[in-house]
C-alpha cells in the first residue's frame, strides 16, 4: 500500500481516493495527518469516562474522577487541535467545556441538594444549552 503523502493538499485527495476504496477510511478522515491517531483518543476517553461512571461507588468520586479524565482530553485536544477543519476543532472545544461545565454543576448539586443548588444548576445548565444551540 501507499504512504500517506506529507503534503496536506496531496493527504486530503489521498484520504478522499481512499474513502472511495476503503470506506473505514473514515475513521481518520477528519483529522489533519499526524493526529490521525486522535480517533483512538476518543475512544479511549469514552472508555475511561464508563469506568468513572460505574467503578466509583460514591457520586462525588464518580464526578470528580470524570472530571479529571474530561479535563486532560480537553486539554489534549486545546494542544493538538487536531481536525482539518477549524470549525470542527471549535465544536470539539465548546462540547468538551459543556461537559466539564455539567460536571461541575454536578458536583455542586452533590456538596448542595437542596434548593439553592437545584437554582444555581438550573440558571447554569440553561445557559449552557442556550450557549449550545447558538455555536
Amino acid at each position: 500500500k501507499r504512504q500517506a503523502p506529507d503534503d496536506e493538499a496531496e493527504y486530503e485527495e489521498w484520504v478522499e481516493k481512499k474513502l472511495d476504496e476503503e470506506p473505514e477510511y473514515t475513521i481518520i478522515a477528519p483529522f489533519e495527518k499526524k493526529y490521525a491517531w486522535y480517533k483512538a483518543a476518543i475512544l479511549l476517553e469514552a472508555a475511561a469516562l464508563a469506568w468513572c461512571a460505574i467503578l466509583p461507588r460514591a457520586a462525588m468520586a464518580q464526578l470528580v474522577s470524570s472530571t479529571v479524565v474530561s479535563a486532560s482530553f480537553t486539554a489534549l485536544s486545546l494542544v493538538a487541535r487536531p481536525y482539518i477543519e477549524d470549525v470542527e476543532d471549535w465544536t470539539e472545544i465548546a462540547g468538551r467545556i459543556s461537559v466539564l461545565i455539567t460536571l461541575g454543576l454536578g458536583a455542586v448539586l452533590e456538596t448542595e441538594p437542596g434548593h439553592g443548588g437545584r437554582l444555581a444548576c438550573n440558571v447554569f445548565l440553561g445557559i449552557v444549552a442556550v450557549a449550545a444551540t447558538t455555536i
